[in-house]
């Protein structure tokens, strides 16, 4: 975002941050993740996330720590499967199919990039979608 949201406001177009750019006071920071460890794969542009970070997954000694609080999502990569045509054969009417999602990219704090990239390098992400909030805070390395 361009600039702070606020509840029950539409968003306006120039309020939007375009794909490269950085919103001040905030860092994107891209992290590898599954289907299976982010809500299914249904991850958008726009969603609010809370990131768990589990460290000895499988194991007796796991740990989950919440690795980050909340974000926003301000980007999405999927698994580049080919094109998919919708019938007609034209090349404009062709365009790349979707696959599975491999990676989100958030806007993460500056004052808490350091501490959430700590965390998530001792451990395996697990993203969650939380309902839309008029705030953002972005609090790393929370024990829950």
């Amino acid at each position: 975002m361009a600039e702070p949201v606020h509840a029950g406001i539409p968003l306006l177009e120039a309020q939007v941050a375009g794909p490269t750019e950085v919103v001040p006071g905030f860092q994107r920071v891209a992290l590898p993740v599954g289907p299976e460890h982010a809500a299914g794969g249904r991850m958008n542009v726009g969603d609010t996330v809370r990131i768990y970070v589990t460290t000895n997954r499988g194991k007796a000694d796991a740990r989950t720590v919440v690795g980050l609080e909340q974000a926003v999502v301000s980007a999405v990569g999927y698994q580049d499967v080919g094109l998919a045509s919708s019938g007609t054969g034209t090349a404009e009417n062709a365009q790349r199919s979707r696959g599975k999602l491999v990676w989100i990219e958030v806007l993460v704090d500056d004052a808490y990039a350091g501490g959430f990239l700590q965390v998530l390098a001792a451990g395996d992400p697990d993203v969650a979608v939380l309902p839309p909030s008029p705030t953002t805070p972005t609090q790393a390395g929370v024990v829950r």
